[in-house]
């Protein structure tokens, strides 16, 4: 296999684990975290897609951000400062279609929100600075390297068990 296929299957693998840990921290209901599929989440009303209530809105956006989030350190770094600049270059389609999920997403709130996309984005903007995450995100990204996660190995993870089951 090539080298940019290892790269890209690498950045998804970052992504997810940062939708998982971010999962982890907003105490959702974590059911599994793949390369593939991102974190499958199954809030109360039924699938992450699906949002009961505005916690789940919140949440379901905090997660997809989680990941935007660690898109941007993985491919560009830590910047100087105390925040990352979220918004996706043009070539990163996977980080837009993230971030206009989110939007739609947004729209499911039942009561207005409207600053909840930017305070969403300014929190994780600094979360996935913080070297404590930043960990928990590699320990996750290197764990689904070898394949899917359950939530609760998830959860080891963020802990810092690097042994899961």
């Amino acid at each position: 296999m090539s080298e940019i296929w290892h790269a890209a299957r690498e950045r998804c693998a970052y992504r997810a684990a940062a939708q998982g840990v971010g999962a982890v921290l907003a105490s959702a209901p974590l059911t599994s975290v793949s390369i593939e599929t991102g974190a499958v989440i199954v809030e109360s009303g039924g699938p992450l897609q699906c949002p009961a209530s505005d916690h789940d809105v919140l949440t379901s956006m905090f997660v997809l951000v989680m990941g935007v989030g660690a898109l941007k350190r993985y491919s560009f770094g830590v910047p100087p400062g105390h925040a990352i600049w979220l918004k996706p270059q043009t070539e990163d389609k996977v980080s837009a279609d993230d971030l206009d999920a989110v939007a739609m997403t947004s729209l499911r709130f039942k009561r207005p929100a409207f600053a909840a996309i930017d305070i969403i984005m300014n929190y994780v903007s600094e979360l996935i600075l913080q070297p404590d995450i930043w960990e928990a995100v590699e320990r996750v990204a290197d764990h689904l390297l070898e394949g899917p996660l359950g939530g609760r190995e998830v959860a080891q993870l963020c802990a810092g068990r690097t042994h899961t089951g």
